[in-house]
């Protein structure tokens, strides 16, 4: 795991794992991302959802509207595929 975003209010890791597919004589490799945060570097990790976001930080009105729209859209753990950035730092953490 390595820490991917450190700004003043989040820290982003991110952890690339094996999702290889095995179904009978038929391999699909595969790799798939994991995302966790913590409000420090010292702080707990905690994985990137937003029940967990909504409880370690305290979000204004327009915060937790991006939020959830970022939830809604299936992008709360992916990256810009413009920026490289993941959606929630540009949405809500810059």
């Amino acid at each position: 795991m390595k820490a991917e975003i450190i700004n003043n209010r989040i820290v982003l890791y991110s952890d690339l794992r094996d999702d290889t597919l095995i179904f009978d004589n038929m391999i699909i490799p595969g790799k798939k991302l994991f995302v966790y945060f913590s409000t420090s570097l010292q702080d707990n990790i905690f994985p990137l959802s937003t029940k967990e976001l909504l409880e370690k930080f305290n979000l204004n009105d327009d915060e937790k509207r991006k939020l959830e729209r970022l939830r809604n859209k299936e992008r709360l753990k992916k990256k810009n595929s413009k920026t490289g950035e993941f959606h929630i730092i540009e949405e809500i953490f810059n």
